[in-house]
């Protein structure tokens, strides 16, 4: 396997547990050794060097702190913490070997993870499940250029579903059968989409790194199955989660939750975030528009607010 300090093209067949996030969008092949939460970024031994110079406030994990990578419980076991390596056909589930000998010793249905063509243990790459099932559907189309990144799904009333795919800096459409319909390229990352009224959403772009600093919201909507941009406003600071309730859009940055109306007028800051760790750029509202939800992903926390940030 390469080293992080190396890059080969992606022609290469090496294949890396976690890939150089900067590598990738220049056509390399580097296996990352580092991870930038506040970046979202994976990044190789040369890559961090460059990333630690332009930002040398951000707090970087190396391999030695695997657990707060992003992704990285995602092929854990909950339960135990070790690595899913066994699939139990009886209980439609992904088991560690600890899991194996207390829950399903008896059962013949098991099979490894690695050899099983229905399941896949990377769920944010390029299939969406179905939550009543363990079949798969793969959203990839051809212009994609990466390996999907899906970040944020959300269904329509209808049954359609859209995807926001990070890495490709694109909106997919799904039909009721979870075949990719239409899409919509964005001009930089796709961090997070929300649904806001009839066929329409909100996305958050964001792009910190590039030449050409980037924190915009754009509107799309869904008109006779086919994806259509309706307008954009920017902010003056990173725009990593977007949720919406009732004409008013809450936007979450590196350390801070904003609320804006639709038209981009700032309403208030409702939340610095004072806490050493950082929102894993997630933040939802209740149905009743009472609560506020964001997770941080240091402190594996959930935090619910008020309308005040309180």
């Amino acid at each position: 396997m390469a080293t992080g300090g190396s890059s080969i093209y992606k022609g290469s067949d090496l294949i890396h547990e976690y890939s150089c996030s900067k590598c990738v969008e220049n056509d390399l092949n580097s296996e990352a050794k580092h991870f930038c939460p506040l970046c979202d970024h994976y990044l190789c031994n040369k890559c961090v060097k460059l990333h630690n110079g332009y930002h040398n406030k951000h707090t970087v994990y190396g391999h030695g702190d695997m657990q707060k990578w992003a992704g990285f419980y995602m092929d854990r076991c909950d339960q135990h913490g070790n690595k899913l390596e066994v699939h139990c056909d009886d209980h439609q589930e992904l088991c560690c070997s600890v899991c194996v000998a207390l829950t399903h010793r008896d059962l013949n249905s098991l099979g490894n993870v690695d050899s099983i063509n229905s399941m896949t243990k990377r769920t944010y790459s390029d299939h969406v499940y179905e939550t009543q099932g363990s079949t798969f559907h793969s959203v990839r189309i051809k212009k994609d250029i990466y390996k999907c990144y899906i970040v944020s799904i959300c269904e329509f009333p209808s049954g359609e579903v859209v995807i926001a795919d990070r890495r490709n800096s694109r909106v997919k459409l799904l039909n009721n059968l979870y075949q990719v319909t239409d899409y919509y390229d964005l001009p930089y990352y796709v961090q997070n989409l929300c649904l806001t009224a009839g066929d329409n959403m909100a996305v958050a772009v964001d792009d910190s790194l590039s030449s050409h600093i980037t924190h915009e919201i754009h509107f799309l909507s869904v008109t006779r199955g086919k994806l259509q941009a309706v307008r954009k406003f920017t902010t003056n600071h990173n725009c990593r989660c977007i949720a919406h309730h009732q004409g008013q859009l809450y936007v979450s940055s590196n350390c801070a939750l904003f609320q804006y109306t639709m038209d981009g007028t700032p309403v208030k800051k409702i939340l610095e975030h004072i806490s050493r760790g950082w929102p894993e750029h997630r933040c939802a509202v209740s149905t009743d528009g009472l609560r506020i939800y964001e997770t941080y992903l240091s402190e594996k926390k959930l935090i619910t607010l008020d309308k005040d940030g309180q």
